[in-house]
């Protein structure tokens, strides 16, 4: 059985194989694994749950992503995706939960590589959605690494300390103080989310993941922490992107607002409102009213806005 297992592997891994070849691969992988989840033989289930076995499986899918049938690919990820959510607990479920953030965030937080981008948005979304990473765990792992890696991400948000901040008075992070808070980490992640995905190929993917991290950590977060981990970012994504503000919407705003209501709320409130109502649209700068103008017809599309007060 083991012999069996080495060639999937070597073959998935293989440079230079075909892609229908690959998709072959993947889907006799994939079924594989989930019969070996089942066996009855306490080797092959040894093998298929070792720690091992399930990394060698995620380096090539993400590896593979760019260049492979996204289909196939997304299969077998879903087969080792169940094995982390609902088999390994404790200190591996750990381990592999940290490896899974070492591998993904430096393409989503710092665009390194950018030919990784993709699949970890789309690998870390599927992680996320199934519960093979739940929201504290996700954040506290994000934490960790970004205090581990305090050389490569500060220069990249040098010009967004108002961005980053927390209300709170002096520099929106020190990394000499070897401390990070839960709500700074998040807010921290979800602004590099944005810069690394600003185009339209990755926009989609991009949504997709911050929508789902959101409504998973809706039920165990307050809506106050909730708001303030994406509320300054999009707004931010939205003022630098207003030639394609209508596809900001469509992708960011109305999924984000559906999400989180109160989110809209203090979203609107981070914009000219008041100047609106009073009918004077002259101590605020054009883009934030069209911001503005394009949250409140999202709003109203979802009827979080009225016709009385819109």
């Amino acid at each position: 059985m083991n012999r069996v297992w080495q060639s999937l592997v070597h073959t998935l891994s293989t440079a230079s194989i075909s892609q229908p070849h690959s998709a072959e691969a993947c889907n006799a992988t994939s079924a594989f694994i989930d019969a070996a989840t089942k066996s009855k033989c306490d080797a092959t289930r040894q093998l298929i749950f070792s720690p091992e076995a399930w990394l060698s499986i995620f380096d090539i899918c993400l590896t593979r992503y760019e260049d492979a049938k996204p289909k196939p690919i997304k299969k077998l990820l879903a087969s080792i995706t169940v094995i982390l959510a609902k088999s390994h607990q404790g200190a591996t479920r750990e381990d592999l939960q940290t490896a899974i953030i070492n591998a993904l965030t430096p393409s989503i937080v710092l665009g390194e590589p950018q030919t990784r981008l993709k699949g970890s948005l789309v690998f870390l979304e599927t992680f996320i959605r199934k519960d093979a990473l739940l929201p504290g765990e996700f954040i506290s792992l994000i934490r960790q690494w970004l205090l581990k890696n305090t050389d490569r991400w500060p220069t990249l948000f040098t010009n967004d300390s108002e961005t980053l901040s927390l209300g709170e008075p002096g520099p929106a992070f020190d990394t000499a103080s070897g401390s990070l808070s839960d709500e700074l980490a998040a807010r921290i992640f979800v602004l590099g989310l944005l810069i690394q995905t600003s185009n339209r190929i990755m926009a989609v993917a991009a949504g997709n993941l911050l929508a789902m991290l959101l409504q998973k950590m809706k039920a165990e977060t307050s809506p106050e922490k909730l708001s303030a981990m994406w509320v300054i970012p999009v707004r931010r994504t939205a003022l630098q992107n207003i030639e394609t503000l209508e596809d900001v919407s469509n992708r960011l705003l109305q999924p984000l607002f559906t999400i989180d209501p109160h989110g809209f709320k203090v979203f609107l409130d981070t914009l000219p409102v008041k100047s609106l109502l009073k009918g004077d649209m002259t101590d605020a700068p054009e883009a934030e009213y069209m911001v503005l103008f394009a949250a409140l017809q999202i709003g109203k599309k979802i009827n979080l806005v009225h016709e009385d007060c819109g």
